[in-house]
Order: structure tokens, then C-alpha cells, then sequence
């Protein structure tokens, strides 16, 4: 819609529909205007650490999102009858508040303080002084880095404009950036970094700290789902790309090793190797036409046995995974043939949560799985 109100039609590249966050993708591709596309081979990697503990600043659906019934304002009220804050709207306007406690603030400044000191990056808080909210937590940033030594960390604060423009070009140098944002911008970076570093978001691996300690991974682009489901119920085929669920579950069997279980922490070693060799030889969905997530995955059970295999540290599951192995190798291309005998028909799964496996998984594919559980 034009700013005259009239609806027109134009040839469109690209569109960023929300104003709050056009200066940054602006910044982005001017970048990619002058200095062209993202070489992964030598560019450097932003790892990203988003607001999200005890559902902080979480968006779209909250009860706290509204559609404006009609021309008015929106305004927050306190128990003394305050007005905290004052949007104007017309009808129709979306409008939404997010919240964040303090624990999680806190717990958000330490995870970012931390990390940027153990792996020597630069840290950028992606945060806007010319914003309300973000005026409130640069000094909340502020008071809790003044009670800390920071004198050998580089820790910044940034507006997303700049923050954006100053990470493509360290990018560009080689360098990693740690991004340290609300959470609406860790969705939206685990999405543009990748895509502009590899053309896909579907290796991007996120881990959410909770405030107990523990971590959760978060992988994938759920929004790509449903396409893959109804082309493998139509064609036979599943195309999903999931060496990010490996290097999640990878990370989490590390934490775990690094708890003391020696057993996760060959797992998670093994893992490592595995997957290395998967990308070393491009054996994914993404990279080959003619490959399905079933077959990607039996590639890369098959490399995870033969790295247990050749470890010597825990002789048990030497010997155990040795049989699981050769049980793989020798049954692997029969597996392989028959899912990609299945390309073409249709496939009934019974639904997203109870699905047919037998429908699913080939009887070569069941009957090895038989095998290599009597084999433990």
C-alpha cells in the first residue's frame, strides 16, 4: 500500500514488513549490494544469545497481543494507576507487549559476560537508546557490567543498525561475533546468518540456558515442516537436512560428559568425528538431489558406530559397537535401495505424533534395527 492509502503492484526482491527492525535488514542488504555474497569458507560465525528465560519478551502469542478494535491508544496502567507507556493505533493495528523479569536479565547479561571472556569474541548487546524498552535494559546492561571486571572483555553495546552493519564486516574479516539480543532478534539472526553464510537455516543449532543450569537445543526451521511432510506422503521422499539435530544432540551428551559420565563423553567425541566426516563427504539431503533423510541418517549411524569402534577408551562399547558396525555396513545399501525404492508412491504416515513406522521405515531398515538390538 502506498502512502497515499492506494493499493499498487510493483516487481518486489525482497520485502521487511515490520519497521521496527527494517533498519538492520536495511544495513544488511546494502552490505550485500557492495561487498556481495558471504564466502562460508572464510567468513567467521556469530553465535547468538537470546532473552528467552522464564518466557522473557516472547511475542505473537502472548496474551498480551491485541488487534486494535478501533482509532485509539493502547496504555499500560501499574496497580497505582500510572500510565507506564502510550501507543496511538488505528483500527486494525497489531499491537503487543513483551515482559522480562530481572532474573532473566540477569541471567542473560552473565551468560553473554561469560561467554564472550572464555572464547575472547567481541560482544555485542543489540540494543537501541533511542527505544523505551531497550533504554531500560542498557541500564540494567550497565549496572550489572559495573559490578564486574571487564577490563580484558570486549563487550559492546550497540544499536541493531550498527550492530548489524559491525558484524558483517568482522564477518567478512574472518572474525566470530557473539550477539547477545532480545529475543525476537535471536529468532530472526538464527534465521539470517545462516541463510546468508550457506543459503539455508536448517544447520543452525541454538542452546537456551535455563536458569536452573541446565540447556535446552533448539534446531531446524519448523516452518519448512509441513511442505516435507506432504511431499513425502505425495512422492516418497523426505528432503529434511538434520545434521543440526546431531550437533545438538552432540553438545548436550558433551555437557553431560562433562558432568563426569565418561560414556557420554565418548559418545559425544565419537559424535563429533562422525559428523565431520558426513560434512567432510557432503552426505546430506541438502547437498545431494537424489538423497532422503533416512538414507542421510543411516550414513551417519554407520560413521558414529565406526568412530566407537576405533576408540579405545571404554573396550565394552569398543566391542559392542564393532558388532553394530559390521551389522550396518553390511546391510547399508540393501537399507538405501529400498527407500529409494519407495520414490514415487505415495506414503500414508497416520499422522504427525503416532505415525506408521512400518510404513515409513523398509522391512530391511526394521529388521537391521532387530538385529542391532540383539547385537547389545
Amino acid at each position: 500500500q502506498d502512502t497515499d492509502g492506494k493499493t499498487t503492484y510493483h516487481d518486489t526482491r525482497a520485502i521487511i514488513p515490520d519497521s521496527t527492525y527494517a533498519g538492520a535488514y536495511a544495513r544488511a542488504i546494502d552490505d550485500m549490494k557492495r561487498n556481495g555474497a558471504i564466502d562460508p569458507a572464510t567468513c567467521g560465525s556469530v553465535r547468538n544469545i537470546g532473552l528467552s528465560a522464564e518466557g522473557a519478551e516472547e511475542y505473537g502469542s502472548k496474551d498480551t497481543t491485541f488487534e486494535a478494535p478501533t482509532r485509539g491508544y493502547f496504555r499500560v496502567v501499574d496497580d497505582t494507576g500510572n500510565v507506564v507507556s502510550s501507543h496511538y493505533v488505528r483500527k486494525g493495528d497489531i499491537w503487543r507487549m513483551s515482559h522480562t523479569t530481572y532474573a532473566a536479565i540477569e541471567n542473560w547479561i552473565e551468560i553473554g559476560l561469560r561467554r564472550t571472556a572464555e572464547l575472547g569474541q567481541t560482544g555485542l548487546f543489540w540494543l537501541d537508546e533511542n527505544r523505551a524498552h531497550d533504554k531500560e535494559m542498557i541500564k540494567a546492561v550497565n549496572a550489572y557490567l559495573s559490578t564486574c571486571d571487564v577490563n580484558d572483555i570486549d563487550l559492546r553495546i550497540m544499536s541493531p543498525e550498527d550492530a548489524m552493519e559491525h558484524t558483517l564486516t568482522e564477518m567478512r574479516k574472518g572474525n566470530d561475533i557473539i550477539s547477545i539480543t532480545g529475543n525476537v532478534w535471536r529468532d530472526y539472526l538464527t534465521d539470517l546468518f545462516p541463510i546468508l553464510e550457506l543459503g539455508s537455516n536448517s544447520k543452525m543449532m541454538s542452546l537456551v540456558h535455563m536458569l536452573n543450569g541446565d540447556i535446552m537445543a533448539e534446531t531446524g526451521a519448523g516452518g519448512t515442516a509441513a511442505d516435507l511432510y506432504q511431499k513425502l506422503r505425495r512422492e516418497g521422499i523426505l528432503k529434511w537436512d538434520s545434521i543440526a539435530e546431531f550437533q545438538a544432540l552432540q553438545i548436550l551428551l558433551d555437557t553431560q560428559g562433562q558432568n563426569g559420565d565418561e560414556q557420554a563423553q565418548i559418545l559425544a567425541d565419537t559424535l563429533s568425528e562422525a559428523i565431520m566426516d558426513i560434512l567432510d563427504k557432503k552426505l546430506l539431503p541438502s547437498a545431494v538431489p537424489d538423497m532422503d533423510t533416512r538414507e542421510h541418517h543411516i550414513h551417519l549411524a554407520t560413521h558414529w558406530a565406526a568412530a566407537l569402534a576405533r576408540q579405545d577408551n571404554d573396550l565394552q562399547m569398543k566391542e559392542r559397537f564393532t558388532a553394530i558396525h559390521e551389522i550396518l555396513k553390511r546391510n547399508s545399501d540393501t537399507i538405501i535401495a529400498a527407500i529409494r525404492g519407495q520414490r514415487g508412491q505415495k506414503i500414508e504416515m497416520g499422522g504427525h505424533f503416532t505415525p506408521h513406522l512400518a510404513t515409513l521405515l523398509p522391512p530391511p531398515y526394521i529388521e537391521t534395527l532387530h538385529e542391532m538390538e540383539n547385537a547389545r
